[in-house]
């Protein structure tokens, strides 16, 4: 988990941290359209919408997009739909044009493999000809990690995730995107050690650009 509710300090930090860190790289602009792929409550909704043309949030848990709508309500600019990664479309968004950004933070490791690279596919055939694609995920640190049905004391019932490696994520961005002219521009670890409290997992970026 990113936030760590039980440890609000800890959460606010990593929160701080992500939004100071990422936002500069996304470089958003009055022109821009985000596609938000596992919104959630829509926590960079307010960090985004008014400062591009177009947001649009997606997320398969329907409480979490009321609230997000919610909290949102006064955003004329601004969309959420009911959908799973692997159903995202143009189509399913009731949209017609591509989106410049693409942000897909905290959601791949619920996601197993065939999921996750169906996301993946989904966000390439959303993705202007000129856009950028941000993956947030954590990743195994030293290999694929998982875990199945194990009790959370934070999250008050059993987990599931995947966290695969980085050289697993570098294999699939060279299958799905670099053929269809994205770069890897970025490739780095989010937190330092102060803030990244798991032994075995680590939260990392990766960018990818075409233009």
């Amino acid at each position: 988990m990113l936030y760590q509710d039980s440890n609000p300090e800890l959460a606010q930090s990593r929160d701080q941290h992500e939004k100071e860190t990422l936002l500069p790289l996304l470089d958003p602009t009055e022109q821009d359209r985000v596609l938000d792929i596992g919104c959630g409550l829509g926590r960079w909704t307010e960090v985004l919408a008014d400062q591009v043309a177009h947001y649009v949030g997606t997320d398969p848990i329907e409480p979490l997009i009321d609230l997000a709508r919610q909290r949102n309500a006064g955003r004329k600019n601004v969309a959420f739909h009911v959908c799973g990664a692997e159903q995202v479309s143009l189509a399913a968004l009731s949209q017609t044009a591509g989106f410049t950004t693409i942000l897909i933070a905290g959601v791949l490791h619920y996601l197993n493999d065939d999921v996750c690279e169906a996301a993946f596919r989904n966000a390439l055939a959303c993705a202007a000809d000129e856009s950028q694609i941000l993956v947030r995920t954590p990743i195994g640190i030293d290999g694929r990690f998982t875990l199945r049905g194990i009790w959370s004391d934070e999250l008050g019932h059993e987990y599931s995730a995947i966290y695969r490696s980085r050289a697993e994520y570098l294999e699939l961005f060279d299958t799905i995107f670099l053929g269809a002219g994205f770069r890897l521009t970025q490739d780095f670890a989010l937190f330092a050690d102060a803030l990244n409290n798991r032994t075995e997992t680590r939260q990392h970026v990766f960018l990818l650009q075409r233009n």
